[in-house]
């Protein structure tokens, strides 16, 4: 990676408010993980996942930002993220749990198979009930 790539990627890392910046590689793998975890039945609850999303917030910071658009490993850094987001898309449950348009993609549903206390957050939270896994 470039020194201008990751210099950037540092500086937007930064204004999003991240107290230790993951570099890209480690973003990333935060992001798959997440994913992994959700592919498994998340198992922690609705206040923890929310605050685990952040990682997705910060890579779309990333992608939109424009210095960053001019980059050679922007291509990359997109490539990645789009492989993980189709596999997290198809977790996701068909119902909403919010329709305000200022939310992105991967806030506006949950996935549909959770653990127990995010299981039990989603109905309480949203009235929706998804499949609970051991």
């Amino acid at each position: 990676m470039a020194v201008g790539f990751v210099k950037r990627y540092l500086q937007v890392v930064d204004e999003f408010g991240w107290q230790s910046p993951p570099y890209p590689s480690r973003a990333i793998s935060l992001w798959r993980d997440l994913v992994a975890d959700c592919e498994r039945g998340y198992d922690f609850g609705l206040v923890e996942y929310q605050h685990d999303l952040r990682i997705r917030d910060l890579l779309q910071c990333v992608l939109d930002d424009p210095t960053i658009a001019e980059t050679p490993e922007r291509e990359w850094f997109s490539a990645e993220v789009e492989e993980i987001d189709r596999r997290f898309r198809a977790l996701l449950s068909e119902e909403p749990v919010t329709s305000s348009a200022g939310e992105p993609w991967w806030r506006k549903r949950v996935p549909a198979r959770a653990g127990e206390e995010f299981c039990a957050d989603a109905e309480d939270r949203y009235g929706i009930i998804l499949e609970c896994v051991e």
